[in-house]
């Protein structure tokens, strides 16, 4: 019987590492290896354009090659019967500067192996696998079907929303923000283009809404639709009784997933700057560093391409989830 493999294609900052402690370190259903992203296919499919940002994930990657396997060699993962099993060899063929779709089948192959009955799936939580296109879905998975049964997950934040703490990531003013730290640990030369000393404000006027729906209807056609769950993040965390976000992820995965289980997101409720400071969760918190003014908000709804997106997946979908589409008043 094959595992599953599930393939999340993001989206970032929508609360993904919430649901990757949720399915990894709380129910135990799924094992990601060594990290919840390491970005491999973005690599390897060259969607950066720019030079400096590839050499910036590519010099993230050999870092953390070098932590993870100072850390393996000196026993710090003795407790983890999967990752204890894996030799250095092993980890610098994924992890190194060259990335290829043999290395990363076979990384997989190897967490499968290891995994023996202590799981039920492995996976690539990747944020950055949301920017693959079709015919890179397609090889994918032409890649990994004939040894998983390959799911795949996403999971949705209202858009502007979203974008706001996307860009307020990406700032260099953002001191707290975990993609300065990586840079002062690359060196300062290295700054992906995403990365702005403009104004937040001024950066999200001139950036184009994510389309989800676009998304999801690549995914259906690729792995087929009875092979991929979308959550709305906003409904997804919240604490209830017959959450529906939560059933649908359950029979997506034929598993129990108890209310006590599902790990916070600091995003839900939306507080804003006010984001409670959880301690493994700081991807979350230290993006919202700027305040949203609800009249930045209501510019974009009314933005033509915010118009089309909004109205687009409220079609796809059945219903415009409720909490999107209208500003926040977070009290400021």
């Amino acid at each position: 019987m094959k595992r599953t493999f599930i393939l999340f294609l993001g989206v970032g900052w929508c609360g993904t590492t919430s649901v990757y402690y949720t399915l990894q370190k709380n129910l135990q259903y799924v094992h990601g290896g060594f990290r919840k992203e390491h970005h491999h296919l973005k690599l390897y499919y060259d969607h950066i354009s720019n030079p400096l940002a590839k050499k910036f994930y590519t010099e993230i990657n050999y870092n953390l090659f070098v932590m993870i396997s100072q850390k393996l060699l000196s026993g710090h993962y003795d407790e983890d019967p999967v990752l204890s099993k894996f030799s250095e060899s092993q980890l610098f063929s994924f992890l190194g500067v060259n990335t290829s779709l043999e290395n990363y089948l076979n990384y997989y192959l190897t967490l499968d192996k290891y995994c023996e009955d202590k799981y039920l799936a492995v996976g690539d939580f990747s944020n950055t696998n949301s920017d693959l296109e079709q015919k890179e879905m397609e090889e994918i998975n032409c890649l990994l079907r004939d040894y998983f049964d390959v799911k795949v997950l996403c999971i949705f934040r209202d858009p502007i929303r979203r974008l706001w703490s996307k860009k307020c990531a990406f700032s260099l003013s953002n001191t707290n923000s975990m993609f300065v730290h990586d840079i002062k640990k690359c060196g300062k030369q290295v700054i992906p283009p995403s990365f702005t000393f403009k104004p937040i404000v001024d950066v999200v006027r001139n950036v184009p809404c994510f389309d989800y729906t676009e998304k999801v209807s690549i995914a259906y056609d690729v792995f087929g639709k009875e092979n991929v769950c979308y959550l709305i993040m906003e409904d997804f965390f919240k604490e209830q009784s017959n959450n529906s976000e939560v059933n649908k992820l359950e029979k997506f995965l034929n598993i129990q997933i108890p209310l006590d289980k599902i790990h916070p997101c600091c995003f839900v409720p939306d507080l804003g700057i006010n984001s409670p400071r959880i301690s493994n969760l700081p991807d979350q918190w230290s993006s919202d560093h700027e305040k949203l003014p609800p009249e930045i908000y209501q510019e974009l709804r009314n933005r033509e391409d915010y118009v089309r997106y909004y109205s687009k997946f409220e079609n796809f979908h059945g219903s415009l989830p409720a909490d999107w589409g209208h500003p926040i008043d977070y009290g400021y």
